[in-house]
Order: structure tokens, then C-alpha cells, then sequence
């Protein structure tokens, strides 16, 4: 099983660490804990889900772990979509989510869906307590603008 319930240092909105009264800021992934002490599939999806749409949008370089973290899809602009490169591109998404254990790749299912000549849309499903659940609705990605996250 992945690492679904972490403890990361807390953001301000505009993406700076958060220091409070002096101390780093602290943020758990059990936001929404249940009667006994316990995150809810909710919270632990939620925070995966947070976490899934950091490493399908950045580019090595834009955060110190992005280098090793970043699916780093940008590099699949301006190509043609084909088979070969759908599957290039999951294999990206999963090494991006897998690679540190922060998705258990057993508990992982990634489909690339070529919807045209120019767009791809983006499905990660992630088994969360025997519930199968897809964390990027909305997701796609556009040849000519890169990825367009869910609103």
C-alpha cells in the first residue's frame, strides 16, 4: 500500500512556506478524521489528489523534488498523439506517482485517452480502502497548451 496519510510542511496561498508565530506550519493529510482518530477515504483522497495534480503539472526544476517527482508531460508538446506517445505518457505518470511509494503501484491504474488529433485526457484511478477511485476528473492535455487542470 502507498503512503496515503503524510505530514508536509504547511503553504500560504500564494505557495510560500507558512511560518506561523515563528514555527514552520505543519499540514496532515487527515484533515477530515473520522470519530476514532482516523482519516476518512475522503481526506486521504483528497490529499492524494493534491498531490497527484503537483507531479502531473510541474517540470523538473520548478520545486526542489520536481526534478525526481515531476511526470514532467510538457516534454510531449508539439507532438503528434499516437499510440507510442499515450503510452509514454502513462508510463510517465506512473513512475512520477510511484517512484518515491507514494502511490503503491498495485493500487494504481493510469489510462491516457486520446479524445482528438491535438488533446489527451489524463485518468488516475487509485485503490483508497478497496474503493477504486479516479483522482484527475477533468484532467487533459493539450499538444499545443500542456496540461489543463480540473477546475
Amino acid at each position: 500500500m502507498g503512503r496515503y496519510n503524510n505530514i508536509d510542511l504547511g503553504l500560504t496561498q500564494d505557495g510560500d512556506i507558512d511560518v506561523s508565530n515563528g514555527d514552520l506550519a505543519i499540514v496532515r493529510d487527515s484533515a477530515i478524521i473520522d470519530e476514532y482518530n482516523v482519516p476518512t477515504r475522503k481526506a486521504l483522497a483528497t490529499s492524494l489528489k493534491r498531490d497527484i495534480l503537483k507531479r502531473l503539472a510541474t517540470d523538473p526544476g520548478d520545486y526542489f523534488q520536481a526534478n525526481l517527482l515531476s511526470a514532467n508531460l510538457q516534454r510531449f508538446k508539439s507532438q503528434k498523439v499516437t499510440p507510442y506517445l499515450v503510452s509514454r505518457m502513462e508510463e510517465a505518470v506512473i513512475r512520477s506517482l510511484t517512484i518515491d511509494g507514494r502511490v503503491s503501484p498495485e493500487d494504481l491504474d493510469v489510462v491516457c485517452l486520446p479524445i482528438n488529433k491535438q488533446t489527451v485526457i489524463l485518468f488516475v484511478f487509485v485503490q483508497i480502502e478497496g474503493e477504486r477511485i479516479n483522482l484527475t476528473p477533468g484532467l487533459s492535455f493539450d499538444m499545443s497548451d500542456g496540461i489543463t487542470l480540473p477546475s
